[in-house]
């Protein structure tokens, strides 16, 4: 899943590239410290430090399926000293999901950046008799309740602040130093224009809202 990147910014709302950023910039992350998306709001925030010269602060907002955090976004000035670091569920699932949220994931949000993805991999322990995914299944099917799992949360007016971030984000990236950061933790670049991020959000919250749809999966 990509980890996205956005900032609270009003639309129609006009401001200086040059004039930002003149004092400290937050990151919020709306789920708990140590996971990947917090892993990799880290190392953008040490590089977003040195290149704009500006500190950039990490604010980790967990709970409500990523809500709390794009809440406090969403509901920050839209002046792109809030930023948001968030997997998918804020932006994507929670929209699809929840028939009621405190923030509006169009309006309230102005896409910057895909970030990087990270890859999942699907394990069992060598005690299962299984070795590939439709085995599993059957098993799961014959004898339901007895296997257990655990998984991680996966969690139009492009205005110039967003393609200033986008652009220091897409640099940071390529930099050896933080290249090597984002190998070693497997997170992989993914680079384009706010535009291009835009798209890809729009047609990953359909998709989702199709296969939601589908399965008659519900949140009361």
């Amino acid at each position: 899943m990509p980890l996205a990147l956005l900032f609270s910014f009003a639309a129609g709302h006009a401001i200086a590239q040059d004039a930002w950023p003149s004092k400290p910039i937050k990151i919020i992350v709306p789920s708990s410290p140590g996971g990947g998306t917090d892993v990799y709001a880290r190392i953008l925030a040490f590089g977003l430090t040195g290149s704009l010269k500006q500190q950039v602060v990490v604010d980790n907002r967990p709970g409500g399926n990523a809500a709390i955090g794009a809440q406090a976004v969403a509901h920050s000035a839209p002046d792109g000293y809030t930023i948001m670091v968030s997997a998918s569920p804020a932006l994507l699932l929670n929209p699809v999901i929840f028939k009621k949220l405190p923030y509006d994931p169009d309006k309230d949000f102005a896409p910057v950046s895909a970030g990087v993805i990270s890859p999942l991999v699907f394990v069992v322990h060598p005690s299962v008799p299984a070795r590939t995914l439709a085995e599993l299944v059957a098993i799961g099917r014959k004898e339901p309740g007895k296997l257990n799992f655990g998984s991680a949360q996966i969690t139009s007016t492009p205005s110039p602040i967003a393609h200033r971030l986008n652009e220091e984000i897409n640099r940071l990236m390529k930099a050896p130093a933080i290249a090597e950061k984002l190998e070693a933790h497997v997170l992989i670049p993914v680079f384009g224009a706010p535009a291009e991020f835009a798209a890809r959000l729009k047609s990953q919250r359909a998709m989702w809202t199709d296969i939601i749809a589908k399965i008659g999966f519900k949140v009361e």
